[in-house]
């Protein structure tokens, strides 16, 4: 039987999550610097996993465009140098045809998805050929030799300066590209994933500034050959969201993070096409936009840095259903200050009191009287995000907080 989760929001409605308990975001490992837009693929090794590419903003400066490639162990956490790459990419697709490597749908030094290229086991990238109509940040989907790049910014003389509806397909098996079907309106930083012969995409920015818009359309495209695609939606997401990412496992598909007009989003959607609804995963504990690909190996989903991060995250897919209930009464609150974390409890009933962080290791724990106030000193706390339960009275409540 699995855990039940409250999240309290403002005074209006609380959201609840029921979960089996194996279903949770976990630290794995962690990045050397802040970088967005990496690359992540299944390792060479078993459980590994590995991860190339990206860049970085350092807090003066122009952008940094990375060349490292690294190995992370998914049981340790260790995350080694194994190599660099020839020039610096971010934010593409890596897929595996016939034992060969291809890299497709980069950013790289201004030019977006302007060339595909063969990876080499030396992490060598060489030129596969280039893409007529180059794109930023354009959606991506992919099945055996096909690559499907949907919108993105369009480069004209070196700047991006609008979104596109244009759709680019590589034949990997001849190293070619073909245009498709056009999108159904111009779409930047949108996610997407492919199964079979259907193509979906998800949210995205239908205009630029000034007046950014996000979406929350769901389209699935149909192909019919390799470059005619029959366009029709599907049910909206329920937020709109920009710079999210996609992924399938069985018949459900997976949307997350990305952001909006509220700022980052650390929400995880699941869309099921058994039942054609989307229902709110548990949220990872930090908003993030650009991050890497999300990436499913074995029913778990994986994400590395993005806007303001170097975590290397992971969630086991595995959760339930999310439904919309009538207020309950808060049961406590929590209130940050430069020197101390003060809980109160808004219960007539005792308390137990624990402070997680990232990786559920218990850092603090207590029990509360009813009515009563509880501070523990900041120093005595892990810098990072934490996670704060409170039980009482037969709830649960819980949240999250950066100290």
């Amino acid at each position: 039987m699995g855990m039940r989760y409250c999240f309290l929001l403002a005074t209006v409605i609380t959201i609840c999550i029921s979960s089996p308990a194996s279903a949770q975001w976990t630290e794995i490992g962690q990045l050397e610097d802040e970088r967005m837009n990496m690359i992540v693929l299944e390792g060479p090794e078993e459980n590994t996993l590995t991860l190339m590419g990206g860049t970085s903003t350092p807090p003066t400066g122009s952008a940094i465009y990375h060349t490292e490639a690294y190995t992370l162990d998914l049981i340790s956490g260790e995350l080694v140098q194994a190599g660099t790459l020839t020039h610096p990419i971010g934010s593409g697709t890596v897929v595996n045809y016939s034992g060969r490597l291809y890299v497709v749908g980069t950013y790289e030094l201004g030019f977006g998805s302007k060339r595909a290229y063969r990876l080499g086991d030396d992490y060598s990238l060489t030129d596969a050929g280039e893409n007529p109509s180059p794109a930023a940040f354009p959606a991506i989907g992919s099945r055996d030799s096909l690559v499907y790049l949907i919108g993105g910014e369009r480069a004209e003389d070196g700047p991006f300066t609008n979104s596109s509806s244009g759709v680019m397909v590589y034949n990997i098996a001849t190293e070619s590209w073909s245009k498709c079907t056009d999108f159904p309106t111009s779409i930047a930083y949108s996610g997407a994933a492919m199964s079979h012969d259907s193509l979906f995409v998800v949210g995205g920015s239908v205009s630029k500034d000034p007046g950014e818009i996000f979406s929350d359309k769901f389209y699935l495209g149909t192909i019919t050959n390799d470059s005619t695609i029959s366009w029709s939606q599907l049910p909206n997401l329920p937020i709109a969201v920009t710079g999210g990412k996609c992924a399938l496992i069985s018949s459900d598909l997976f949307f997350f993070g990305g952001y909006s007009a509220n700022g980052l989003l650390g929400q995880v959607w699941k869309y099921s096409f058994q039942s054609g609804v989307w229902t709110q995963e548990i949220s990872a504990p930090i908003g993030l936009a650009q991050t890497s690909n999300f990436f499913a190996l074995g029913g778990v989903l994986y994400v590395a840095g993005g806007i303001s991060s170097k975590s290397i995250l992971s969630y086991e897919a595995k959760t339930g259903s999310i439904s919309v209930s009538q207020l309950l009464p808060q049961v406590g609150s929590v209130t940050l200050s430069e020197c101390c974390l003060s809980i109160k409890s808004h219960s007539d009933k005792m308390g137990t009191l624990s402070v997680y962080n990232i990786k559920g290791e218990i850092e603090f724990s207590a029990s509360i009287e009813p009515q009563s106030q509880l501070s523990i000193n900041r120093e005595e706390l892990a810098s990072g995000v934490h996670i704060i339960e409170f039980k009482s009275n037969g709830k649960r409540w819980i949240q999250r907080i950066l100290v």
